[in-house]
């Protein structure tokens, strides 16, 4: 596994960083920029240098256990630890916040994305596998008939998104160590 830094202007994406997946940090409050990921210490931080766009120094354990993490513009992390992670169901909310009901069953969601026509939710969803090890798989429902479909069968696969045009889907796929 390792963290390229791509562009979509077609350029040769440049790998960045060995090891677990990492998300880019802006710097905020007077520090970073950093890179954060999930490694099997926890969320781990680590220097990034936009001079030179690369990974500066050691990466050091900020949250251990951790098993997911999101961060936003402003500096503020939220993680997931180990153990810790509800199941919940996907719910339909109006401009005012008032529930509208939920959309399919309870399950320990990831991420996930409504298409842009807003007839499909894609989810990434985490269960027990072999052994009791976490696997993440993407699945797809169909708003209009209710049909849920399997779209992935590997071992690690989360953080989805739809196209443009809502005829396919993108996500992130671990394979191996």
């Amino acid at each position: 596994v390792a963290t390229y830094l791509g562009s979509l202007d077609g350029d040769a994406p440049k790998r960045i960083v060995d090891g677990s997946h990492r998300i880019f940090v802006a710097p905020a409050r007077g520090r970073g920029p950093y890179l954060l990921g999930i490694d099997a210490a926890g969320l781990v931080a680590q220097p990034f240098d936009l001079n030179t766009l690369s990974a500066t120094g050691t990466a050091v354990t900020v949250v251990g256990g951790a098993i997911a993490a999101s961060a936003s513009e402003n500096g503020v992390v939220a993680t997931s630890i180990r153990g810790s992670r509800p199941r919940t169901i996907p719910t339909w909310f109006d401009r005012k916040g008032t529930s509208l009901g939920p959309v399919g069953e309870a399950g320990t969601i990831d991420s996930l994305a409504l298409s842009p026509d807003g007839r499909k939710l894609a989810t990434g969803e985490t269960s027990a596998g072999p052994a009791g090890a976490l696997v993440s798989t993407i699945w797809l429902r169909d708003l209009v008939s209710g049909v849920r479909t399997r779209a992935t069968f590997g071992e690690s696969n989360s953080t989805v998104v739809w196209s443009p045009d809502g005829r396919t889907i993108a996500f992130s796929s671990r394979h191996g160590d």
